[in-house]
């Protein structure tokens, strides 16, 4: 068995232009805040709970958050394409999403009309890798060719908070 300890891209700077980050939208939105809660060493004062709570486990609000995640994905892929016009850029080659749940990317890009087949999803080999799953799904992406030099890859991500986050990238 591997064992995953930690993941990182490292960005660095390029004498080539027209490559680099080239777009980033960050957001949150601390009214969902319940939706996803994560064990930690401080006491939980929910404004909807009387008593304050320990978490031992990761909590979900399942339903809540699919639709906030399919929401999300579809406006930051959208944003993404009006964004790359605005840049110049001829479009999205290879779109990178946050690999939680392939029924949210799915309905992102039903919904979207992105190309299934110039998305990388690795679900099915890592199962939900949280934090590190756009890192390693963007490596994988390079290591089987998917994407490549001067290709524009849009990275999608959303976490607890709630947070989402977009970045569009010229390899």
């Amino acid at each position: 068995m591997t064992q995953l300890l930690g993941v990182a891209v490292v960005l660095s700077a390029t004498p080539v232009l027209n490559t680099g980050v080239r777009n980033i939208r960050l957001y949150s939105d601390g009214s969902g805040q319940e939706l996803i809660q994560v064990p930690s060493k401080v006491t939980s004062n929910s404004p909807r709970s009387s008593m304050p709570q320990r978490l031992d486990h990761i909590r979900i609000s399942g339903r809540e958050v699919f639709r906030f995640a399919v929401t999300r994905m579809v406006e930051l892929i959208r944003q993404a394409e009006a964004d790359c016009r605005e840049l110049g850029l001829s479009g999205i080659d290879v779109l990178i999403p946050h690999q939680v749940n392939q029924r949210i990317i799915d309905a992102a890009l039903a919904d979207t009309g992105f190309p299934q087949d110039r998305v990388m999803v690795n679900l099915d080999r890592y199962g939900n890798t949280s934090a590190a799953s756009v890192p390693i799904a963007l490596d994988e992406a390079l290591r089987t060719g998917l994407c490549k030099t001067g290709d524009t890859v849009l990275l999608v991500a959303f976490g607890g908070g709630l947070t989402w986050s977009s970045a569009i990238v010229t390899l």
